[in-house]
């Protein structure tokens, strides 16, 4: 083995021992060849993987790096970042994931630096992304982008070349035909200058011409000077009909469409596109304003009026996870969820059911959804998750820790959404009850967030006196599982069969009653022209009786 960095030979020997000197040189190249592999720069990247902007600061802060940039989705903080100010990501509201080029401990981040529902993925984590793939993918996305834009400008290149040979020819044209018109004036000057010569030689002879300038003719036939004159005007005619063309054409020349003219086209052409396809959105805005509709609360039975036999529009079921009882430690009490939820479209003569394969779970306000959508796909949001939690670390937590000061064991997680009503975190537990128990001392065998704020789950057994070890053993001795919020939310796609029985939902008119075994929300847009239709009808016939009546 040889290593030519510090002049070794292929082989150890009096000249080139291996000593700790050799040893130490080689480790501090080798250190020096892994730090030129890093990326030093945190930098962010908008939702087509385009690098928005970079840093080599070492202490994130408001305003340094991507405040209020609403156009950032991911973000890649580099291993030389310490710290993470509050206000960093202010404004970034369509930022998803932060890449933290480090492990967790390492880099402070300070309360209110990061957004609710981001997440943070730091480098010994599975899901962490190379700073690299993201350059690439930039590099990707530049150079897509740089081959549309060669694309657009070859074809204004081509449409303007067009443009200007037809230009030509249209000038062309023009320079012919005013050859042309000046062809036909100079014959017919010619033609009424010679008409003129032969009426003066057949009055007078020459030395009658001073008696005819003298005394005007009283006959039909001209003067000199009226001649003279008549010939002066004809010859100044066609010198300014040339000189009237010349001007055209150089006015022709200025008025050719050239790139300038053709860039300032386009830019108000593209924005007089821009303002339709606003006002067409706005229209459709006001079209759907204008329609009706009617939008249900949650219930289990509703009926819709004047509904018309169609498919529906939009159908929401709600999920819901309960438990009987109060569970403890010593008594756990299972957690049941609305699973496969039925639903009946019915009118007093007809009745149509569909089972639709799902698991819907929901805490308060934060609930799984199965949406159905106006063409009859649909697709399932799930808002919730079920874990059992054991001694294991997982790779969004830290270790569990105990609190002296809150007698509570605890572990910074960040797959949760710290949501909370009346004061209660919305989170469902199968061995423990569930409350606010930072404060409240009080409050034993229950589980709840560290803090206001959220950051993980902690839970109170003081029988445990605050043995970590002992804590440990028992989440791997009993089966406990929690049903929480979701840090992200996630879309699932509906089978076929499931969307084959969407579709074949339909209303009924005149009336629609539905009936749910769970939580649902249902909006009825009627077809306009149907509606009113039906309503004249129903005018012309109550007519029709009146004056069957009459008579």
């Amino acid at each position: 083995m040889g290593y030519n960095l510090i002049n070794w030979e292929n082989s150890p020997s009096k000249q080139t021992p291996i000593n700790a000197e050799n040893l130490n040189q080689m480790d501090e190249n080798i250190a020096k060849a892994i730090q030129g592999t890093r990326f030093n720069f945190s930098a962010t990247f908008t939702a087509d993987n385009v690098l928005k902007n970079t840093t080599s600061t070492k202490a994130l802060g408001a305003g340094s790096f991507a405040t209020s940039q609403t156009d950032i989705v991911t973000v890649f903080v580099a291993d030389n970042v310490t710290k993470i100010n509050s206000g960093t990501f202010s404004g970034c509201t369509s930022l998803k994931t932060i890449y933290i080029d480090n492990t967790v401990g390492n880099v402070e981040i300070v309360s209110g630096s990061v957004p609710s529902g981001v997440s943070i993925v730091y480098s010994n984590d599975g899901n962490f992304i190379n700073v690299n793939e993201l350059l690439a993918s930039a590099i990707r996305s530049l150079k897509s982008s740089v081959n549309t834009n060669r694309t657009d400008w070859e074809n204004r290149a081509t449409s303007i070349e067009a443009q200007h040979k037809t230009d030509v020819q249209t000038l062309n044209a023009n320079i012919s035909q005013v050859a042309d018109n000046l062809q036909i004036v100079k014959e017919t000057a010619q033609r009424e200058i010679a008409t003129t010569n032969t009426n003066v030689n057949g009055k007078e002879s020459l030395s009658n011409k001073v008696d005819v300038i003298t005394h005007p003719s009283t006959t039909t036939y001209p003067s000199v000077k009226g001649v003279w004159d008549f010939v002066e005007t004809k010859s100044e005619q066609p010198r300014a009909d040339i000189a009237q063309n010349k001007a055209d054409i150089v006015v022709l020349k200025v008025d050719k469409v050239d790139n300038t003219d053709f860039n300032a086209y386009k830019t108000s052409n593209d924005t007089a596109v821009k303002q339709n396809a606003t006002d067409i959105v706005q229209l459709k805005a006001d079209v759907l304003q204008n329609a009706i509709k009617v939008t249900t609360d949650k219930s289990t039975s509703i009926v819709l009026n004047d509904s018309s036999d169609c498919n529906i529009v939009g159908l929401t079921l709600y999920g819901k996870s309960t438990q009987s009882a109060i569970p403890t430690p010593t008594n756990p009490v299972d957690i049941n969820n609305i699973n496969n939820p039925s639903i009946t479209f019915s009118n007093d003569s007809d009745r149509q059911s569909n089972n639709i394969q799902c698991t819907l779970r929901g805490i308060g306000n934060v609930c799984d959804t199965l949406t159905v959508n106006s063409d009859g796909t649909g697709y399932i949001t799930q808002r919730l998750f079920v874990e059992r939690i054991t001694s294991q670390r997982k790779s969004t937590s830290l270790e569990w820790n105990y609190s002296k000061a809150t007698h509570r064991f605890f572990r910074n997680d960040y797959s949760y959404s710290f949501d909370v009503k009346d004061n209660k975190p919305l989170i469902l537990c199968s061995h423990l009850d569930v409350g606010e128990n930072e404060k409240n001392t009080a409050f034993d065998n229950s589980i709840g967030w560290i803090n206001v704020s959220g950051v993980g789950i902690a839970i109170r057994m003081t029988e445990l006196d605050g043995d970590i070890a002992k804590f440990k053993k028992w989440l791997d001795d009993n089966e406990v599982y929690v049903v929480a919020p979701r840090s992200k939310p996630i879309t699932v796609n509906l089978s076929k069969d499931e969307v084959d029985k969407i579709i074949s939902l339909h209303t009924y008119y005149p009336n629609t009653t539905i009936i749910a075994d769970c939580d649902c929300q249902v909006e009825y847009v009627a077809d306009t022209k149907n509606y009113i239709d039906n309503k004249i009808i129903e005018v012309a016939t109550a007519l029709v009786a009146h004056e069957s009546e009459v008579m």
